[in-house]
């Protein structure tokens, strides 16, 4: 439910300051989701960011809640970030004062260290938050030393999976510092399709950046030998810099007239699709470059829309999904696995209904959107008493 939003909403009132490097970023929904959450709770909420992205199309919340005028597009100061005049010349630069900031939370590892010395001197307190990459890729790229500055600073650090908290925990971070906090989806605005009827025709879905991680070139060389006697289609929604190679290779393999590319989806569209799907496919694996999962968004609103996952052992992905109950998880890039799994919910169509009935049942316990904004409002409560 949208709450009517004051004109003024760039107020002088104490604020919790949300930092991101890009807003709005269509596909950081995680960040958004927060955003709205805290304000329906009656909370004031500032945005910074570097940059807009000004993509071809934005989330309808932004307008909704008229979040461009809460957000400041911050710039950073010329001189040298060691200079101890670095964080005033911040302050005057952006035309901000300290005094109306109650915490700052921050997303993505990278972001903090950017940002750096505007928290040197502890007036506020400060929470991280980690999503994917700058969990594994950055750490990989720059060694354990990258966050030494950010574990010491930060009075808490949120990660979505226990998978991630090892990660960082290992890398230098306190683990009483650390903890998991889900994402969520609104399962109100994720309807199941009517699943208790088999048809002639099987449907598989992914909603993905078409990236290296995504892993589409193991779930597209699976489908192709995918033997069924219904009819098989496999949707595919997403743009990225993979999408003319990933086409190359569904030409190759013979599939394209079965697999339909179809390039970005607003919410409510990807939400239909969701709908309508029988199975959703997401192969996740580790980059070249050491780049990884958090736990994706997307798989959380296929479990809520009551559709059975195949992916992957990666990253925090079998928190979410757990095998052989509410879907199937394979070794990354073992298409043989895959191909299995797809040939199983082709011909079980019992299979594909309980599983989506129990997928739906973990959502509304773990990972419903109210239930983690409410738990994120009371540690900014708690956190800005201190």
């Amino acid at each position: 439910m949208i709450k009517p939003i004051s004109t003024n909403t760039l107020s002088n009132d104490k604020k919790y300051v949300i930092i991101t490097k890009n807003f709005p970023k269509l596909s950081e929904t995680f960040i958004l989701s927060q955003i709205i959450g805290l304000l329906d709770l009656g909370h004031n909420v500032e945005i910074w960011a570097q940059k807009d992205l000004k993509e071809n199309s934005m989330h309808p919340d932004v307008n909704n809640y008229a979040l461009l005028e809460r957000t400041k597009y911050i710039k950073l100061p010329k001189i040298d970030r060691l200079d101890p005049a670095w964080r005033d010349e911040f302050f005057h630069l952006n035309e901000i004062d300290p005094k109306h900031i109650k915490l700052f939370h921050v997303h993505f590892g990278v972001t903090f260290n950017e940002f750096a010395p505007l928290f040197l001197a502890k007036e506020h307190n400060v929470i991280v938050s980690f999503h994917g990459a700058d969990a594994s890729e950055y750490i990989q790229k720059f060694g354990k030393q990258y966050y030494e500055d950010l574990f010491l600073r930060s009075n808490l650090v949120t990660v979505p999976s226990e998978v991630m908290k090892r990660v960082l925990i290992d890398n230098g971070c306190l683990s009483e510092k650390i903890i998991v906090h889900r994402y969520g989806v609104d399962l109100d605005s994720f309807i199941p399709g009517d699943k208790s009827k088999s048809t002639d025709k099987i449907t598989f879905l992914s909603v993905a950046r078409l990236v290296e991680k995504k892993g589409l070139e193991y779930s597209l060389k699976a489908f192709a030998k995918l033997e069924t006697t219904r009819k098989k289609k496999y949707l595919i929604i997403g743009e990225g810099p993979l999408e003319n190679e990933l086409k190359e290779l569904s030409r190759a393999l013979k599939i394209d007239d079965s697999v339909m590319f179809l390039g970005h989806k607003d919410k409510k569209a990807v939400q239909e699709y969701m709908r309508k799907a029988d199975v959703y496919v997401l192969t996740s694996v580790t980059a070249a470059n050491g780049d990884q999962e958090g736990l994706p968004v997307t798989l959380i609103e296929a479990h809520a829309a009551g559709l059975p996952i195949i992916s992957t052992n990666h990253a925090g992905i079998p928190e979410l999904v757990r095998h052989k109950i509410t879907g199937f998880l394979c070794r990354e890039r073992d298409t043989t696995c895959i191909l299995k799994y797809m040939t199983i919910l082709s011909d079980h169509h019992d299979i594909v209904e309980s599983m989506g009935i129990k997928a739906r049942q973990q959502i509304a316990g773990e990972f419903d959107i109210q239930k983690q904004n409410l738990k994120l409002s009371t540690i900014y409560s708690q956190l800005s008493k201190q």
